[in-house]
């Protein structure tokens, strides 16, 4: 699954469960709740995950890779949300 652009606003909430694999062609951002899920291959996250609001758990562990970082507080937490 890919989603070019980014996830970036409070009242955002997004859930993403992709069989191969998640690729999001920007950053998380703005105070938005997302859940990523994959039964195979990893999460990609070309950008940041920024924001203390913000708020990301994934699946499985592991599998996140982000390539602008973890910044402001932003909580990324490891959680099987299936």
């Amino acid at each position: 699954m890919r989603l070019g652009n980014k996830i970036d606003n409070g009242a955002t909430v997004v859930s993403f469960r992709a069989k191969t694999g998640i690729d999001i062609g920007d950053k998380i951002d703005g105070g938005a709740k997302v859940r990523l899920r994959t039964d195979t291959g990893q999460i990609h996250v070309h950008g940041k995950i920024d924001n203390g609001s913000t708020r990301v758990q994934y699946w499985p562990g592991g599998g996140l890779v982000v390539d602008g970082g973890i910044h402001g507080n932003a909580r990324v937490v490891v959680g099987d949300w299936a």
